[in-house]
């Protein structure tokens, strides 16, 4: 018999996607008897309730629960999920989000992973979706981040899950207290993880083609700047080395500029030194998914990455709060 699996997903105002999602899990490779799909409408003022509802009319393993108060001191995805989770009856409960196709495969192929009793939670990669270079861009940004959590991971070297591929062993969770038990965090699949890490179990970031799913990108630079400055947030509680090095490679292109009138070619050097490295890391992760070809677009990247870096940087100070979903939190 396999595992009893839940997943759970935020939906605030997805008319746009939510549908996607959906058609997604409908066509999932495992037993629906073993399913249980959960659905949390946060609030929504469009038609996400409506298309949800008919899409899951008839389907006795979809369920959809409208989220309108709080628990804890959750808000936002983290209140919804932490009342989702409270309705499953899984052994692993696995999140994504509103705007995510998994494949076919999803399940068996993170259940792989938690081939030890130990392993808690497990992430896996996703993939952005893109028809021109500015979401090509997006796309190698996650590739590289995904990339070098997936090497850290190997050495035991923490750092996040991302929650839109992200799989938690049971007990695990319960071990946390739940979301209801957690602070809040526009980052809540970051507190989550390192929660989870503190109970003692174990994690994998994983980069991987089995398991993979797609994202839609962010539409403008503007979304781009207000989405990074939302991961800067929940980044900033790595702790205090953490932060210096996050600051320090944000406002880097600057920093360089400066000192290319003092050593250009210690510049040239860090700046070399700075793009094999991010070759590198695309390069093998790229490989490992089967999209090797966008290695078309690193010149492009490497503007790019500069770009979002430092916008996000510059967000980070000049908004305040973090505004999401049509909230500001």
């Amino acid at each position: 018999m396999p595992p009893k699996i839940s997943i759970l997903i935020a939906a605030r105002n997805e008319e746009a996607v939510i549908l996607r999602c959906l058609m997604a899990l409908e066509v999932l490779e495992y037993p629906t008897s073993c399913l249980q799909i959960l659905i949390g409408n946060d609030e929504s003022t469009d038609n996400t309730h409506d298309i949800v509802a008919r899409f899951i009319a008839g389907k006795t393993h979809f369920a959809l629960y409208n989220i309108d108060k709080k628990i804890g001191a959750q808000a936002g995805k983290g209140n919804v999920l932490a009342q989702l989770a409270q309705q499953a009856t899984g052994d692993f409960l696995f999140i994504t989000d509103a705007d995510i196709a998994v494949s076919r495969t999803w399940i068996s192929a993170m259940l792989a992973h938690f081939d030890k009793p130990e392993i808690g939670v497990v992430s896996n990669f996703t993939w952005i979706e893109s028809q021109s270079v500015f979401e090509a861009c997006q796309a190698l940004e996650w590739t590289q981040a995904l990339g070098t959590f997936a090497t850290l991971s190997r050495y035991k070297i923490p750092v996040t899950a991302q929650g839109n591929n992200m799989a938690v062993r049971r007990e695990a969770y319960n071990a946390t207290g739940g979301y209801e038990a957690l602070p809040f965090s526009v980052t809540e699949d970051f507190a989550l993880f390192w929660h989870i890490l503190q109970k003692g179990y174990a994690f994998r970031n994983v980069v991987a083609k089995e398991g993979m799913v797609t994202s839609l990108p962010a539409p403008t630079w503007h979304a781009v700047f207000r989405q990074r400055r939302r991961w800067m947030v929940g980044a900033l509680g790595l702790g205090f080395e953490w932060q210096v090095a996050l600051w320090i490679r944000a406002f880097l292109l600057p920093l360089l500029i400066v000192l290319s009138f003092i050593s250009p070619y210690i510049v040239l050097g860090i700046a070399g030194l700075m793009c094999g490295h991010s070759a590198f890391t695309l390069f093998f992760a790229l490989r490992r998914v089967g999209k090797l070809y966008y290695m078309v677009y690193f010149p492009f990247f490497v503007l790019y990455q500069e770009i979002a870096l430092m916008g996000a940087a510059f967000y980070y100070w000049a908004q305040r709060g973090v505004k999401w979903k049509g909230r500001t939190f």
